[in-house]
């Protein structure tokens, strides 16, 4: 009889240490070792390789964490935001309109920027777009060739750049301030931002409601997220790049990064 109340005994605590190594490392819970962004963010990236670009700015302390800031990567989609800034200028100083058309010719556009049959998303046809509508789906869900017809109007050729997580924390601050192009632009550019719609990345794992203005980017190796994050403990620049080999990984740490700096400044 005390044989067999000791055996279930066991297995009790077989099922109970089970559940804690695998279990909780299954539905990745989160038990954060300590209440600061540098442990938390390094117990993220602790068995990440790769290299991680993040630069994360509190608007309203002033408080920042970076990590290989400076390092250079592709920029991927990142250019839209430059070149949706170039074009908002242009419409500024009266060069074009919001609601001029804007055509763009397939075959035309992968001529121009060098884009093989083998890597063109499309090959031939007719897009029409408005200059306005052209940016909205560029930004919201990545349009190549909106973008490409875009850089084509506006005289932005170069676009295959790269960037670094404080280069380009630098322009989300800007225009958080208003000043890209002039104030009433700078808001224009926030809220198509805020209309992504590509979120498995910043927004995954933030309260739902939570506004986020940002953009992605995936290519290659590659995989970004960049934006402003809107909460009560105070506005935040999060800037995460990324260069792994396993880009499904670095979507998912770049969500969780963003999930306990939010956790941090609103504590």
């Amino acid at each position: 009889m005390r044989k067999g109340l000791v055996l279930v005994l066991l297995l009790f605590l077989a099922v109970i240490v089970t559940y804690f190594i695998f279990g909780k490392s299954a539905t990745y819970s989160f038990v954060l070792p300590k209440n600061d962004l540098k442990s938390n963010i390094d117990y993220i990236l602790a068995n990440s390789q790769g290299q991680y670009g993040i630069y994360i700015k509190n608007l309203k302390t002033g408080e920042t964490f970076t990590r290989q800031e400076l390092t250079e990567f592709e920029s991927g989609s990142l250019y839209k935001v430059q070149l949706m800034a170039t074009t908002f200028e242009q419409i500024k100083e009266g060069k074009i309109k919001e609601n001029d058309p804007l055509s763009a010719d397939v075959a035309s556009l992968n001529k121009q920027f060098g884009i093989s049959k083998e890597d063109a998303e499309l090959t031939k046809g007719v897009l029409n777009f408005s200059m306005l509508s052209a940016i909205e789906q560029m930004i919201t869900i990545s349009h190549n060739y909106a973008a490409l017809a875009l850089a084509n109007k506006v005289g932005q050729k170069n676009i295959l750049n790269k960037t670094s997580a404080l280069d380009f924390s630098i322009f989300l601050e800007r225009l958080y301030k208003g000043e890209v192009v002039s104030l009433e632009y700078s808001q224009k550019m926030l809220d198509i931002l805020s209309r992504q719609k590509v979120n498995d990345r910043i927004p995954k794992y933030l309260p739902k409601g939570t506004k986020v203005a940002h953009k992605t980017a995936d290519i290659g190796f590659f995989e970004h997220d960049a934006g402003l994050v809107f909460s009560n403990g105070g506005d935040f620049i999060i800037v995460v790049l990324t260069e792994t080999k396993n880009p499904p990984t670095a979507s998912d740490n770049i969500g969780r990064i963003a999930e306990v700096t939010y956790k941090y400044f609103n504590k």
